[in-house]
Parts: structure tokens; sequence; C-alpha cells
């Protein structure tokens, strides 16, 4: 889809790198406890392209409830 977008002749290097940043992401996402999402419409795209539960958690939040790792 992007790569029509990128230069012909950049697209050999496109492909490969985005094959591996979709591995790194896929591997990173898999690893956590929880994940929130911001609409139903993202959960589901979750759902649909990585097979993962998420959470719907709606702006606006109280971020003094949550602290930073």
């Amino acid at each position: 889809m992007y790569s029509k977008k990128v230069p012909y002749i950049l697209r050999p290097i496109f492909s490969i790198l985005s094959y591996i940043l979709k591995k790194m992401y896929e591997s990173d996402i898999s690893k956590m406890d929880l994940i929130l999402t911001n609409s139903i419409n993202t959960q589901k795209r979750i759902k649909l392209f990585l097979g993962l539960d998420s959470t719907v958690l709606y702006p606006p939040v109280n971020l003094e409830e949550f602290r930073f790792l």
C-alpha cells in the first residue's frame, strides 16, 4: 500500500525495512500485559491485524491516576 508512494529504486529497501519493523512491532506488542486503545475502531483493528485483545480507555482520562514506568 505505502510502497507505491516510494520511488521505484527504493522499494526493495523499503520492503525489507517494513518487514523487519513489522516483526519487531509484533514481537514487542505481544509482550505487553495490557493494551489500551482510545476507540472501538482501534480496538477492532488490533484484534483484526494482531489477534490481540485490548481495552478501550476513552479520553479524557485523569492522568493523575496513572504513573510512568
